[in-house]
């Protein structure tokens, strides 16, 4: 444990590590296996632990991630099994974008130096897919556009051509990582009232479908058919998927979709 505990890379259990270490304790090891497993594991023996206790309570959540961690890396180790973290980390998730911008331009963004009169080589369109194998949804010739560089992550616009589709992106340079929330970041604007409006919010459903199911979204050049940055796959927290609604509203949606189609055929 204690060889493991400098590898962890789980941003929480790192910041954990930390702090007990700035608390002065040496031995982090030690204490994660006598105040935390053996405590909890054996109830009746010293030193004694409560979980309904709210100190020993909030400890151990505040020490769940280190061994998380832990746990994770001897199941790495023991089996040579990579975990989703290690397969993301040996992805380069940045790294088309890294060479289309060149590395004086990713280096401003990191250090968030970018001078006014610094250029980037945006792709003339690109496309956005939405991925879980083997289900995607792709939105095709979107214009991107910068918009700001903060704390080393560079923000995107993608719209399509009438900018009733829209995608924040928010690329980390700084610590080469893509995260897309599917709630926040992606909008359209609504219209069941036109054929096209109905085509676009189907799209949109199957877009945000997918990607609430742990998808994944890639940024391509349309250009060089190259993958520019594949985010990590969304974990959605205290979110409850309502698969009949959702499946009610496609029904609805595909009805719409008829009747459109039934109007404009020649009588």
């Amino acid at each position: 444990m204690k060889d493991a505990l400098p590898r962890m890379d789980y941003p929480r259990a790192k910041e954990r590590y930390a702090e007990l270490q700035a608390s002065g304790m040496i031995d982090v090891g030690s204490y994660l296996y006598l105040q935390g497993r053996n405590a909890i594991a054996h109830a009746e023996k010293e030193p004694y632990i409560s979980p309904d206790r709210l100190a020993d309570h909030q400890r151990i959540d505040d020490d769940l991630p280190m061994i998380r961690n832990l746990a994770t890396i001897a199941i790495e180790d023991a089996c040579g099994l990579l975990r989703s973290w290690s397969q993301f980390e040996q992805r380069d998730a940045l790294g088309g974008l890294v060479a289309l911008f060149g590395e004086e331009a990713v280096s401003a963004i990191r250090t968030s130096t970018v001078r006014p009169e610094m250029t980037f080589t945006i792709p003339e369109s690109v496309t956005i897919v939405a991925r879980r194998s083997p289900e995607t949804c792709a939105f095709e010739l979107l214009q991107m556009e910068p918009i700001d560089v903060t704390d080393g992550a560079l923000t995107m616009l993608c719209s399509n051509a009438d900018q009733t589709v829209q995608f924040k992106l928010i690329l980390d340079f700084a610590n080469n990582q893509f995260e897309f929330d599917p709630i926040s970041q992606f909008g359209r604007r609504q219209d069941l009232d036109s054929y096209e409006g109905v085509m676009r919010e189907i799209a949109c459903q199957k877009f945000t479908w997918c990607m609430f199911r742990n998808g994944s979204l890639e940024l391509w050049n349309d250009e060089t058919d190259e993958l520019l940055a594949k985010s990590r796959p969304v974990m959605l927290v205290n979110m409850w998927l309502d698969v009949e609604g959702h499946n009610a509203t496609m029904a609805l949606l595909e009805q719409k979709r008829l009747e459109f189609l039934a109007a404009q055929k020649p009588e």
